[in-house]
């Protein structure tokens, strides 16, 4: 039997498993060109190759650490209103406080946590976060109990932005989380939606209210 490497391997079937491989001197060939690729990679990083898997997982862990300390460091932004382009507060027919606040470059995951700041601050009410990074649009609703239970839905609201964005959101009835694009019309988008909040009662659009609008 000649030479022979595998090259790769997978499942077909229940109990059944297909390799492929290469052999002689096809499979020599296949060996000279990885033993270069490593050779090449060790050089630009500066390491031995019997080194490169060891200053790979270095690199790694290095580039987890990072990006900890970049979501710290952009929470703190968030919090700090750094990344605030424009921030409304107002009271809500029938009690409690709408916040409602633009901001830019700010990633869904970044808005979840300002608005769970934000819900520690303002306690009761609606809040309504924004962030627009090119033409895309990201935005979080999020409502407190009572309003849920006066007929509000911020799933329901987000839905219905989201149409006016060409996006899609999703969520319950006490935060959602959406996004779409931002169009050159976006305010009067906005300014065109129904001006009532989904539910049984008649309530204010909370895009209506916001800083947008």
């Amino acid at each position: 039997m000649r030479f022979f490497t595998i090259l790769k391997e997978g499942s077909v079937s229940a109990g059944t498993r297909r390799i492929e491989g290469v052999a002689g001197a096809s499979a020599m060939d296949y060996l000279k060109g990885e033993e270069e690729r490593v050779r090449s990679l060790a050089g630009r990083l500066q390491v031995p190759p019997e080194e490169l898997e060891r200053k790979v997982e270095s690199m790694l862990r290095t580039e987890r650490e990072l990006r900890a300390e970049l979501a710290v460091l952009k929470d703190k932004l968030l919090s700090g209103g750094s990344m605030s382009a424009e921030k409304q507060e107002r009271e809500l027919p029938g009690g409690g406080k709408l916040v409602a606040q633009r901001l830019e470059g700010a990633d869904i995951k970044s808005l979840r946590s300002l608005s769970d700041q934000t819900r520690q601050r303002v306690g009761p009410g609606a809040i309504f976060l924004a962030s627009f990074d090119g033409d895309k649009v990201s935005f979080v609703v999020s409502l407190s109990p009572d309003l849920v239970g006066r007929g509000w839905s911020a799933v329901s609201s987000a839905r219905e932005l989201a149409v006016e964005l060409q996006g899609k959101a999703g969520g319950r009835p006490d935060f959602a989380q959406g996004g779409g694009r931002k169009t050159k019309d976006f305010g009067a988008m906005l300014d065109d939606m129904p001006a009532s909040w989904p539910g049984p009662d008649s309530r204010p659009s909370l895009a209506r209210l916001a800083l947008f609008s």
